[in-house]
């Protein structure tokens, strides 16, 4: 079975040739034992997001490939939590007391319901909509709509619009225990998209790195937020950090285009990055704007693996997301440090 593409992002770095070995130019501050995080049977699995704890949400094909289902793993172990009667589901977030956020198919096949998971009980958030984040007081955010989307912050399981920039589309990507949610929306004539901050339902543009697009996709407890936005002329697009509403340009591997995905609560950044040549795409750390290969950084347990997108990293430095394995699948991985990961400046440049 092949699995549509989550509804989470709206542009992506696009995979190129053959995924290969490649370093980014600095020495490994650290290394990482890799967990696979299997699937439920079938041949691929992906993790989105991990908690404090170590818990890891995302989701996993099942026997046969013939589904995709939101996944738990705690411990490595997974947990099939099941949809809201379709073949398919996400696991997109996943808070401090292990309760999941994320979308699912609806028995009569017609709507992707926002989906919110306690243990493996699923709470229906309502038709056409995207739960993509949750903080520790469990207030989810995401989106409702069909073909225009509208960020949204559930209350009660009821959802509540929030503000834009005066243009139809809008997305709330994640959410801090603050209540300061992040995301996108269009501008007024649909010109341009630009990173957002939500404090209650006022908008804060966050602006770009030259061009008409930027797309805020992580908030850590500190208020820094991690993204990724278009340089001038829109191509490429470059991995950003934001301490404040001023982006900085995080870089690449030596390729042309990168995303920052994840930030932890000391301001580590993951996300993935096109190597010289733009001939693959690897999963990579910054600490501060210094930029690692992950796949440099691993240890003997991640012999045959390509690491290709690092999606989310806990206060323990703990990283999961997605690579290639010796045997071809596209499957989950948890990285653990083997020691305490350099921290980057408090400025955060």
């Amino acid at each position: 079975m092949k699995y549509r593409t989550p509804p989470l992002l709206l542009p992506t770095l696009a995979l190129a040739g053959a995924l290969t070995g490649c370093s980014g130019g600095n020495p490994p501050p650290v290394t990482f034992k890799l967990t696979e995080l299997a699937p439920l049977g079938g041949t691929e699995s992906y993790a989105y997001a991990i908690n404090e704890n170590g818990q890891v949400a995302g989701y996993a094909a099942t026997t046969g490939d013939s589904a995709a289902h939101a996944v738990l793993w705690t411990a490595s172990k997974a947990t099939d939590l099941g949809t809201l009667g379709g073949a398919t589901s996400y696991g997109y977030a996943i808070n401090a007391g292990g309760q999941i956020a994320g979308y699912s198919e609806t028995s009569d096949t017609h709507h992707n319901d926002g989906a919110f998971w306690t243990g493996t009980r699923v709470t229906d958030l309502g038709p056409d909509a995207v739960a993509n984040g949750i903080n520790a007081g469990a207030q989810i955010v995401g989106s409702v709509g069909g073909s225009i989307k509208h960020a949204v912050t559930w209350v009660e399981a009821a959802p509540i619009e929030l503000g834009t920039f005066g243009g139809q589309e809008s997305n709330a990507t994640a959410i801090n225990d603050g209540g300061w949610i992040v995301g996108y929306s269009e501008l007024q004539g649909g010109s341009a998209t630009h990173a957002v901050l939500w404090k209650g339902t006022a908008p804060t543009d966050l602006g770009t790195l030259g061009g008409h697009y930027s797309f805020a996709m992580a908030v850590n407890n500190s208020g820094q937020i991690a993204g990724y936005a278009g340089l001038a002329g829109d191509s490429p697009t470059h991995a950003a950090l934001w301490n404040g509403a001023t982006p900085t340009d995080l870089g690449t591997l030596g390729g042309t285009s990168s995303m920052a995905l994840g930030i932890s609560d000391t301001g580590l950044v993951v996300g993935s990055s096109t190597i010289r040549g733009d001939s693959a795409i690897h999963a990579t750390l910054w600490i501060g704007r210094t930029i690692y290969d992950l796949n440099d950084l691993l240890d003997a347990s991640g012999r045959g693996w390509t690491l290709v997108e690092a999606r989310d990293i806990n206060f323990a430095g703990q990283i999961v997301g997605w690579g290639q394995t010796a045997s071809g699948q596209k499957h989950a991985f948890l990285l653990t440090p083997t020691k305490p990961i350099p921290l980057p400046p408090k400025s955060g440049s």
